[in-house]
């Protein structure tokens, strides 16, 4: 049985059937004194992350930066916004553009799962390459009323390697209107 939805979601649809792949590369290398702040916030003390003389030992023979870094060392600075971040990914910023037109302009992470291929390292520079993969037609969530649109990305090192898969999931909604008082 067919779904019956709206001409809007339908154009939403169309356009993450469009939706072109993006790609970027970090705007700084995977680096020590990065590794050693995340560690030290979640006092993570897998001795790979800071011994050297431990990591030297290992099949990686040097230090590795937890998977989870695999994001801080994905992009460039998130703040300041820059014109050419806006521009990053343009499917994506047209259902963005479509959404925030009629109101849905508040977002929620809802998941974000990954898959760790091989470490990143000390030196290495990570590129991306992702597209908007779906959206839902419009949902009643206790949230708010919105959508949820999925955006996957591949990361490879320098050598083209594929380190990780993310598949990230946002929730689009309106925002409940307040009480007057």
């Amino acid at each position: 049985m067919a779904e019956n939805i709206s001409e809007y979601d339908a154009e939403l649809q169309a356009l993450v059937a469009q939706s072109q792949e993006t790609s970027g590369t970090a705007g700084w290398e995977v680096n020590k004194a990065m590794i050693q702040q995340w560690v030290e916030a979640f006092e993570d003390g897998n001795a790979m992350y800071t011994d050297e003389e431990y990591a030297k030992k290992s099949k990686y023979g040097g230090i590795i930066a937890p998977p989870p870094m695999t994001s801080t060392f994905s992009g460039g600075p998130r703040w300041p916004v820059r014109e050419t971040a806006r521009q990053a990914a343009p499917g994506a910023n047209k259902l963005t553009e479509m959404l925030h037109a009629e109101g849905y302009t508040q977002t929620v992470a809802t998941n974000n799962a990954w898959e760790f291929y091989r470490p990143i390292q000390p030196g290495d520079r990570l590129t991306s390459k992702g597209k908007t993969s779906s959206i839902t037609t419009r949902k009643q969530t206790r949230t708010g009323e919105g959508y949820f649109m999925t955006n996957d990305s591949i990361y490879y090192n320098q050598r083209g390697e594929m380190v990780a898969k993310q598949s990230f999931t946002t929730l689009r909604f309106k925002a409940p209107e307040r009480k007057k008082e």
